[in-house]
Order: C-alpha cells, then sequence, then structure tokens
C-alpha cells in the first residue's frame, strides 16, 4: 500500500507553482532597500548593500541574505521580479519567511509591504524577531479577516484592508519588502532573511516537506503521502480524517476511509 501511495503521489499533476528560495548561493535578485519608518512606505529613500553570507541559514540551509542598517529611516529586504507581477492566484495563499536579528529593541516597524498599481499600499504586522541571533519562521496569510494582525492601508495602523484590495495588490504587485529594522539605533542591527516563499493555500494533506518529515511546506508531493503513512501508523489524529463512506470529518479510527479522505484532499491541490 505504502509504494501505491507513493506512486500515485509521484505521477500526480503539479498542484502548486510556489515562488521560493532558500539562497543556496547568492542573493538571488534580492536587495536591500530604505524607506520612511511608520508610514508612506512606498517611495524607496536609498538603497542598501546586502550581502549572501554562506552557512548557517535557517533549517540548515547553505547560505542566507543579510543587511545592517545604515541610516536612522527604515530598512526593508526587497523582492526581486520573481515575486512581482500578477501573483493573483496567491489570493489566500501564504508569504513565508525567515528572520535572525541581533538585536530587537525598535517595535514600529516589524512589516510586510506590498506595493502595487492596483490599490493602496499594504501592509502586515508580525512579531519581533525573538530571541536574537535566532532563526524565525514567519508564514503570512495572503487574506484579510484573519484573527490577530491584519492587514491594513497605509501603515500598520491604518484601515483594514478589504480582500479585494488584497487581490488588486496581488493582481499587480510592483514591490514586495520584508522589514529589516529591528534596532533603535543606526547601525545598531545586522538582520538575516532566509527561506521565503510565495505559495498557495493548501488543503489538509500538506503534511510533509522535503526529505519526508513533518511539517507543510506549500506544496503538494510524494513527502505529504509518506507523513501521512507514519502518521497513520502511529495513530497520529493529524492522519485521522475519514469516517464510514469516505467522508470527513475522521471518527477516531485508523481504516481505509482515511486513506480514501486524503486522496481527495491531496487531488483537491492548492487553492
Amino acid at each position: 500500500m505504502r509504494n501505491a501511495l507513493i506512486v500515485a503521489a509521484l505521477a500526480s499533476p503539479v498542484l502548486a507553482q510556489d515562488v521560493a528560495t532558500h539562497f543556496p548561493a547568492a542573493a538571488d535578485g534580492w536587495s536591500s532597500v530604505v524607506c520612511n519608518c511608520g508610514t508612506n512606505y512606498g517611495p524607496i529613500l536609498s538603497n542598501n548593500p546586502s550581502t549572501w553570507e554562506p552557512g548557517a541559514g535557517y533549517g540548515g540551509s547553505p547560505g542566507f541574505l543579510q543587511a545592517t542598517d545604515p541610516v536612522g529611516n527604515c530598512n526593508f529586504f526587497a523582492a526581486p521580479a520573481a515575486f512581482l507581477g500578477d501573483k493573483s492566484a496567491y489570493t489566500n495563499g501564504r508569504i513565508e519567511f525567515a528572520l535572525r536579528s541581533n538585536v530587537t529593541d525598535w517595535p514600529n516597524d516589524a512589516i510586510v509591504v506590498l506595493v502595487s498599481s492596483g490599490a493602496p499600499v499594504l501592509v502586515r504586522e508580525f512579531e519581533l524577531p525573538n530571541p536574537v541571533n535566532t532563526w524565525v519562521q514567519y508564514s503570512i496569510p495572503l487574506k484579510a479577516g484573519v484573527p490577530g494582525f491584519n492587514w491594513r492601508v497605509t501603515s500598520r495602523t491604518g484601515a483594514p484592508a478589504t480582500q479585494g484590495q488584497i487581490a488588486a495588490a496581488l493582481g499587480a504587485l510592483t514591490a514586495l519588502r520584508i522589514s529589516g529594522e529591528y534596532g533603535a539605533t543606526a547601525p545598531e542591527e545586522i538582520v538575516g532573511l532566509d527561506a521565503v516563499r510565495l505559495s498557495r493555500g493548501c488543503s489538509a494533506a500538506d503534511l510533509g516537506r522535503q526529505g519526508g518529515v513533518p511539517g507543510g511546506d506549500g506544496l503538494l508531493d510524494n513527502n505529504d503521502f509518506i507523513v501521512f503513512i507514519d502518521y497513520f501508523f502511529a495513530g497520529n489524529p493529524l492522519a485521522d480524517v475519514g469516517r464510514q463512506g469516505g467522508v470527513s470529518p475522521g471518527e477516531g479510527a485508523f481504516d481505509n476511509n482515511d486513506f480514501v479522505v486524503f486522496i481527495d484532499l491531496f487531488f483537491a491541490g492548492c487553492a
């Protein structure tokens, strides 16, 4: 059964075309720019040198991007063309990344910024990368109305962004920026960026990542089948997805119905 399921996964169509980089050998087109702090994040005030650093990346990746804040305004990591343009297919998906900073004494501009030709500048706040000098992973939903932090217009205290505004921004994206501003005094902070991914929203079948280890990655592939099967035989509740008739939800038993529902979820793909 296990081998048959793995073959089925490998034979399946590509269900998600993520845009991603782990900076394996270079900056991959990413740069560092300086913008205003607090509000009006659209204009670029100046460019800021950034460097590709070998080794010690997030999750053991072979490299990462690093920048030192040079001035009193706010430093951002800026995405290359592969992450820009018409990205409407990623509405309701996620922007994921990992950050590392040597200081976190400036709490006011920990944000992601979307600049577009189709909507106002949109801003989404996130928690500071604590503890210091430690990689912290973030997964930011590209949709409105999510509990906790939400997308806002112009600044982190602006009006909540609507789903229509988020979709419009993603449909004509001219800039995607991730904050590198966590220190109160320039040039206090040295910030690293790694594991950036723009992914579509996936079903509950997104259980595994590279190497067949637990943890969704925005892709539906062989790794998800491996993790599901391991969960199934370990009696993990995440594999209890089906009941009599091959329908969801689970009912506390581990049987063929769970396989039927899991396969349906897998081929439902990523929205």
